[in-house]
């Protein structure tokens, strides 16, 4: 009698050690059981829902906000002229953003910035409109003293003449160089009265490609 009992537990035991490893069999290979993820971030929505953002998420930039000048002052139109003479007015730029640079061939800062204003204008041409305005006066400066200038620099930005000293004598304060930013839609961003530094020039290149 003993021994058939010892037998039953025995059997019992079994039974259960073999359920056991069943379910756990089951369980380690269920197609269902998802395997945990890596997570980088874990951020929350406004709503506190969970956002997991995954390594390739991250690193992605937004566009600069681009900056509205219709609050700006109109820019003051005027007229000057280019290598051939041709007549022409500071709108019929307007459509681009726009960098005025009234300089002479005798002044030191000019000479001092113009490297960094060709630079500007290989790497920014097709989006900005360069006007490098030579100042012609009485003291010596002329058309062909400026192309001169231009062609034994190696600069590649077009030259153009306040020949009518209209935009000198709209923008200008007595000193040279002046720097003009003119928005896209003429108006007057900002003007710089002396010579700018390459980080100068690249910052209002900045400035103009915002707008």
């Amino acid at each position: 009698m003993k021994s058939n009992l010892i037998t039953i537990i025995l059997l019992i035991c079994s039974l259960l050690m073999m359920l056991g490893s069943a379910v756990l069999y089951n369980t380690l290979t269920d197609p269902g059981a998802a395997l945990p993820e890596t997570v980088t971030e874990n951020t929350t929505n406004g709503d506190g829902s969970g956002v997991i953002v995954t390594p390739d998420e991250q690193g992605g930039s937004s566009d600069a906000e681009i900056v509205d000048y219709s609050a700006y002052p109109a820019a003051t139109d005027f007229v000057f002229t280019d290598q051939n003479g041709n007549t022409l007015r500071l709108s019929g730029f307007y459509g681009k953003p726009t960098v005025i640079n009234f300089f002479a061939t005798w002044c030191p800062p000019c000479q001092a910035e113009l490297p960094y204003f060709n630079k500007a204008y290989l790497n920014y041409g097709d989006r900005i409109n360069f006007l490098v305005i030579d100042l012609i006066d009485d003291s010596g400066e002329s058309v062909e003293n400026g192309l001169s200038f231009v062609s034994a620099n190696g600069y590649s930005f077009p030259l153009y003449f306040d020949s009518f000293d209209e935009g000198y004598g709209a923008y200008g304060s007595g000193y040279i160089p002046v720097t003009v930013l003119i928005s896209a839609d003429g108006h007057l961003i900002d003007s710089h009265v002396g010579g700018m530094s390459e980080t100068e020039v690249q910052a209002i290149m900045d400035t103009l490609l915002n707008g």
